[in-house]
């Protein structure tokens, strides 16, 4: 046990080290270029934008996940989680598998929902990390002086302000998406997850196979609510990319983005 411990511990360190040491080859020709060109504030200016959004988002996500989520735990009694498991059991004909159920107690099912609420921010955070361009031509975008003839916007904004704008829309909705399912997923276990393995059973009218409290159905409809205000963010975003529109005959917004769409 202790041997097979050091092994993982020695595999993990070696992955660390082969991480660095690839982030610390790119920083260095990174440096050599950009030093070259007497440009290393730009290049500075680069990986702190990169990394002061990654850890925005990250927090942002974990935050967003995590109270959701615990809100969950809070909502269906912080108690103890039965969820669907696989038995494996060994037979003269091999190894099968049968449907069963096994309770997690509530500090480790605690645990579970905090730690997937940080890893699954790390991952939701980690691609923000290529938006950088887009965050700082957003923050730092001026204003041209002509306004188009349909909307009325100045082009600053198309140009600067819209590309942020969406990308962040899309962030959110997933997020949002996420933390729903998560949730109803957390309901159902704490529930009970006996009657969600694949046995044939009979269901007594008097009681329903799913039971939420008020507070539950609440959250789940405020998430969902959100959920569709990010959608409707998202088809209001959607308007002014009609003026750059490609679907026409001409490029630009045609008769029918201005008159119908």
């Amino acid at each position: 046990m202790i041997r097979n411990r050091g092994c993982v511990v020695g595999i993990v360190l070696l992955v660390i080290l082969a991480i660095l040491l690839s982030v610390g080859l790119d920083l260095f020709t990174d440096l050599a270029w950009f030093a070259t060109l007497d440009a290393e504030s730009v290049l500075w200016k680069r990986i702190a934008a990169e990394w002061l959004l990654f850890l925005i988002a990250w927090v942002v996500a974990t935050l967003l996940l995590g109270g959701n989520w615990w809100l969950a735990r809070r909502f269906t009694g912080s108690g103890q989680m039965t969820v669907p498991w696989l038995r494996q059991e060994a037979t003269q004909y091999g190894t099968t598998a049968e449907p069963t159920t096994r309770v997690i107690a509530a500090r480790v099912a605690n645990g579970i929902v905090l730690a997937a609420a940080v890893a699954v921010g790390f991952l939701f955070a980690w691609p923000v990390r290529s938006l950088w361009l887009t965050a700082l031509m957003s923050l730092n975008g001026a204003a041209f002086g002509q306004t188009d003839p349909v909307l009325g916007r100045d082009i600053g904004f198309y140009v600067f302000r819209l590309p942020w704008l969406q990308s962040l829309q899309g962030w959110f909705l997933w997020l949002v998406l996420l933390a729903l399912g998560g949730s109803a997923l957390i309901y159902l276990a704490g529930f009970s997850a006996e009657r969600l393995i694949s046995r044939i059973q009979v269901v007594d009218k008097r009681r329903p196979w799913l039971r939420l409290s008020p507070s539950a159905e609440r959250h789940l409809l405020v998430l969902g609510a959100v959920g569709l205000g990010l959608i409707a963010w998202g088809y209001q975003l959607s308007i002014p990319r009609l003026l750059y529109s490609s679907s026409g005959a001409a490029f630009g917004a045609g008769y029918t983005d201005v008159h119908v769409r």
